[in-house]
């Protein structure tokens, strides 16, 4: 349901974006050299680092296209420790660097690919870092303190607020200068 805040529109997530799970794989589909991995562990700070990624075969590629991340792509993690304790990663968010495009994404993390051309994919990258996007978390993560996970059903209901296209793109570009 989009309504209007001022004279922004607000909408729900679902109404926007595109939401794909990561894959799971078995240890032994790892290899030295790949396709890079992008798992939990590997996002900090906005961004992804994959100094200790793992690797699948490249053939693999075929098998997992749905998994494959590209520049700009918004990851949010979907599983850890409550949102209230230090360092839980449960809503951490990174956006796909131009060194991860083309890696696959694993599981307890969800790719978020805007699909709705009012919508800027930089933008939404950066409401995922906001403080309006954690304590959304905060508020909707279940489970107990030593894990919990939020659902993409959960996800999907966040309603966010979409100005106008020119004004996405001047919070992008103000945000970027500081990244």
């Amino acid at each position: 349901m989009i309504r209007f805040m001022n004279n922004w529109k607000v909408a729900h997530l679902e109404e926007l974006v595109e939401f794909t799970n990561g894959g799971a794989w078995k240890a032994s589909e790892y290899v030295d050299e790949g396709i890079p991995v992008v798992r939990v562990s590997d996002i900090h700070n906005g961004t992804i680092i994959l100094d200790k990624c793992k690797y699948l075969p490249q053939e693999s590629l075929k098998k997992y296209m749905k998994n494959v991340i590209s520049q700009g792509d918004l990851i949010i993690t979907t599983v850890g420790s409550h949102p209230t304790q230090p360092g839980s990663v449960v809503g951490r968010s990174a956006i796909v660097p131009k060194s991860a495009h083309g890696a696959l994404l694993n599981q307890n993390a969800v790719k978020i690919t805007s699909v709705n051309l009012g919508l800027e994919q930089e933008y939404l990258a950066y409401l995922g870092k906001s403080q309006l996007f954690r304590n959304f978390i905060k508020s909707r993560a279940r489970g107990s303190a030593n894990q919990v996970r939020i659902a993409i059903s959960e996800l999907s209901k966040m309603e966010i607020p979409i100005p106008p296209l020119y004004i996405q793109r001047k919070i992008a570009d103000i945000l970027s200068a500081y990244d």
